[in-house]
This record gives structure tokens, sequence and C-alpha cells, in this order.
């Protein structure tokens, strides 16, 4: 993502704490829909605590899940894997 020109910036900035106000107002709305409430809410709490961490659903990347296999394995004192470039995979002790 390209960063915003600093004058960009600075002026957002500017209105960091109208746009939280804005914000809660809309969280508190009883008469806002549901969905900007909590979408208010969930970038106040964003802002305010961090994302929080997503799972990852198994399978999702194959690479990952190996490699976190072969840590896992390494610290647990099993054969390392190691792929030869025609495919095959040996295992180091």
């Amino acid at each position: 993502m390209p960063k915003a020109p600093i004058e960009v910036r600075s002026y957002a900035r500017q209105h960091t704490k109208e746009a939280i106000d804005t914000l809660v107002e809309i969280m508190r709305n009883p008469k806002c829909q549901s969905r900007s409430r909590v979408s208010a809410a969930s970038l106040l709490l964003d802002r305010g605590w961090g994302k929080a961490r997503e799972t990852l659903e198994h399978g999702v990347t194959s690479e990952l899940g190996e490699l976190l296999q072969l840590i896992d394995g390494r610290t647990r004192g099993l054969p390392t894997p190691i792929l030869r470039a025609n495919g095959a995979t040996d295992h180091v002790h």
C-alpha cells in the first residue's frame, strides 16, 4: 500500500479525536444499523488494542504447515526431512 503524502497524513491526524468521537457516537446510537454499530466498535477496539489474531485453518498454507512440522520435529529430536531437487525426500537424524 503506498504511503499517503505527509500533508494528508498530518491533516488526518489532526482529526483523530473527532473521528474517534464519531465512532463512539455511532457505536452508542441505537438508531444506527446494527452492522454500523458493530463496525464502529470493532474499529475502536482494533485501534485501541490491536487487531485480534486470526487462527489459520488446517491446510491453508501447506508450506507453513510443513515448516512448523519441521521445527516441531527438530525440537523433539525427530529426523529432519530433506527435499531433493528431483522431489525425493531423505531424512537426516
